[in-house]
């Protein structure tokens, strides 16, 4: 039989319809506008003002690529809601496939 509102079969049973519910309702939470800045864009934004890098040559490329590195180490230690500490090398090959991934298309 299916639901005249949705045009979706019904549920088998009240608890899978519960269940149903309550996935629905987490993922209206967590898709909340002031839940998303709360636990995104604020602690970026924090990490950024926080930000200070190691003295540098900024006219380098290995200079661009120690800062940047250690941008992202901080953002993954500081910011992100599953926060974990990043090697260098690591930091920078993640900075790296993204810039890749962008100018691909």
């Amino acid at each position: 039989m299916k639901n005249l509102k949705t045009g979706l079969g019904t549920m088998s049973s009240e608890p899978s319809r519960t269940r149903a519910m309550q996935i629905l309702s987490r993922l209206e939470k967590l898709l909340d506008e002031r839940h998303l800045a709360a636990t995104i864009d604020e602690p970026i934004d924090r990490a950024t003002k926080e930000f200070a890098c190691a003295q540098a040559d900024s006219k380098s490329v290995d200079g661009l690529h120690q800062v940047v590195t250690q941008f992202v180490q901080q953002l993954h230690t500081k910011a992100l809601p599953y926060r974990h500490s990043l090697l260098a090398s690591q930091a920078l090959d993640e900075t790296l496939a993204l810039l890749e991934r962008k100018t691909d298309g």
